[in-house]
This record gives structure tokens, sequence and C-alpha cells, in this order.
């Protein structure tokens, strides 16, 4: 839930915003038929959940701002959460609170807590009803981008070892795979975008696929198509590039191949998106990806013929390209 729309909607209401020093929450507040309504609206990290005496706290000060008129407020503290348990704490303790559950998108407002306040229920729930149909097609169903690169890359395979059938060989070079001899001269760039298209088995294709299908689609819709295609390619040419590097480096003629380094790419585009959106992403947190991260990693390293090279630089290309993307949106 965007939480700028609800802002907006308190504005069409009539409430006066005023900003705290607190990230989390603002305080919003509106006189009506002779009583000053103080809305606390709070969006708190799961990691940072104050508690019942710090949200009573809060709206006591709060209530002893002059600003809010003569007199104790009508308070009432809007709070968006994924942790149900903590939110029937809060009301249990009797801080005044609507609560907005953000798995379902639902306003929940508990026995004995205000049925109404300055007329804004009915809107609210307009509001969380709307978003939730915009949202429902979208994490229901699979995304166009990220399935066609599936498809892409399975059709690819197949269309491989029917020329190798049909005795037209099957030599990855001869596909495009990197290969440093032909990166030198005769220069053949082209192969740092061929490589991630190819697969050297069924387990390489199939394990590569099932990653990406599980995790293109929260990214392709939180970028979008465009963005989401752009970075997959930049990531995957990324891997290839420090690939390249790290095989100069060494001084060998490997051949490699393969859609893991786009998709660590996707990988690290995630974890910087749920890292900018405070903790999760969809179902996706902060801790899981981090632990995704660190799991595929350990296990690169830890089993023979594995490119970490082109892994390590798809994960940082994919990090740097959702920075850049969120740092340009500003500005539009």
């Amino acid at each position: 839930m965007n939480l700028e729309k609800v802002k907006i909607l308190l504005q069409e209401c009539k409430f006066i915003e005023v900003k705290t020093n607190v990230e989390e929450v603002t305080l919003h507040y509106k006189e009506m038929e002779g009583v000053n309504h103080l809305l606390m609206l709070c969006n708190f990290k799961e990691s940072q959940m104050p508690e019942p005496n710090q949200i009573r706290h809060m709206i006591w000060m709060a209530s002893l701002d002059g600003r809010f008129g003569r007199g104790m407020p009508y308070p009432l503290v809007l709070i968006f959460t994924w942790n149900m348990a903590y939110a029937r704490n809060l009301v249990n303790s009797g801080v005044p609170a609507w609560i907005v559950d953000r798995n379902t998108n639902n306003l929940i407002i508990y026995e004995e807590q205000p049925d109404e306040f300055a007329g804004i229920k009915k809107p609210l729930e307009v509001l969380l009803r709307e978003e939730k149909i915009e949202r429902r097609p979208s994490n229901s169903q699979v995304t166009l981008c990220n399935t066609i690169i599936v498809a892409i890359n399975i059709l690819v395979f197949f269309v491989m070892r029917l020329a190798e059938k049909k005795g037209g060989g099957n030599s990855f070079i001869q596909w495009g795979a990197l290969y440093m001899p032909y990166m030198d001269q005769p220069k053949e760039f082209y192969r740092l975008f061929t490589a991630m298209f190819l697969h050297f088995d069924m387990a390489h294709l199939s394990s590569n696929m099932i990653i990406l299908f599980a995790l293109g689609d929260n990214l392709e819709r939180a970028l979008g198509k465009v963005r989401y295609v752009l970075l997959y390619i930049g990531s995957g040419v990324g891997a290839s590039i420090l690939s390249c590097i790290y095989n100069r480096l060494l001084d060998r003629a490997v051949v490699a191949a393969g859609a893991s380094g786009a998709i660590f790419g996707v990988i690290g585009a995630l974890f910087y998106l749920t890292i900018k959106n405070k903790g999760r992403l969809e179902e996706l947190t902060m801790p899981r990806m981090g632990l995704m991260i660190l799991y595929i990693l350990y296990s690169g390293f830890s089993t023979p013929g594995i490119d970490n090279a082109a892994h390590i630089g798809g994960l940082l290309t994919g990090f740097f390209m959702a920075f850049l993307i969120g740092s340009l949106q500003k500005y539009q």
C-alpha cells in the first residue's frame, strides 16, 4: 500500500498534516463539530515496532501540542503492518487504533475501537479495495517478459540438441559461448550477450530456469517490463565481462555459458529493492534474500566448475542497476 495515497485521502478529507521527528509517523488533525480529531499514521519497520506504552506516550505528547487546538484532542492510531499479532497486542493494551493488514490490504477495526473517525472510514476502505484490485492481477499471474526469457532459454537449448542429433555439431563455441581466444581475436564481443542463453545440459538449464521463474516475476512487477529486460540483459553482460576479466588474469581459455550471471543480477536487484522498501517486497524479505545470496554463493564456491566470477559480476551489476533505476525515478 502506498502511504502517499492515504495522505492524499486525508488531505481530501480536510485533515492537516504535521511532520514529526520520527520518519515512520505523521500526524494529521481536523476540527469537526467542535472536536479536534488527531490521527497518527504509522508505518513501522518490523524490526522497529514500538511497545504499546511508547505509542501511548507519543499520543500524549502530540496531544499537548498547541497546534491541535485547546483541550485534549480525540486520538486514533492508523497503523499499517504485516504483523497482526503485534496489532492485536497493541489494541489489547488500550491503544485506540485501526489496523491495515498489509497481507490482505483490509482495514480491521477491533471491538471497542471507534467505528468512525471524522468521516474517513468509507473513503479509506474504498482506497484499500481499489489498491487490492490493482495489485491482485499482477501478483496472481506470471509476467510477460520473464516468461518470454525463460521460454527463449528453453527453446535455444532444444534447438541445440536437435542440431546435434542431425549431425550439425554441438560446439558451444560455435553457438556463442564465452571463449577468451575468440574475444581477443577476432574480438567477438557479441558473446558477452549470447552466452547467457546457452546451457550445457538439462540439469544446468532446469536449475537456472526454476530460480528465474520463481524470482523474475517479482522483479518485473517492481520495475516494469522495459526496465526488467534492460536489467536482466545488463546483468548478464556484466557477469560475462567479469568472467572474462577473471579468466584473463588466470590466463585460462575456458568455455563459459549459462543464465546464472543474469539470474544473480535479478537476485541482486531484488535484494536492493527489499532494502529500499523497508525490508520487504511482496513475499520476499531482506533476511530471506540475504540468506539466499549467501547460500548460492557458498554452493558455487564449494562446487568445482562453477563460474563464480560471473555470479559475483551479475550480482553486483543487478544491485547497482536497481539502485540507478531507483535514483533516476526520483527525477521523473
